[in-house]
């Protein structure tokens, strides 16, 4: 059960962190800047590398 509580507790505290991450901007410049970016930014997630197309090469 140790390792399900642990989970729990991760999930809720990353479930605060986006609220109230969404809060301020929401707020100050309405919904249409709080976008998944700045949410993790504000999360301390690093940007995913650009999508590049894949190529099917014989």
């Amino acid at each position: 059960m140790a390792i399900q509580e642990c989970k729990e507790r991760e999930k809720a505290e990353r479930h605060r962190l986006i609220i109230t991450s969404a809060r301020e901007p929401a707020e100050t410049e309405g919904w249409d800047a709080v976008t998944t970016r700045r949410l993790a930014e504000a999360g301390g997630t690093c940007r995913p590398a650009p999508l590049t197309p894949c190529r099917l090469t014989p």
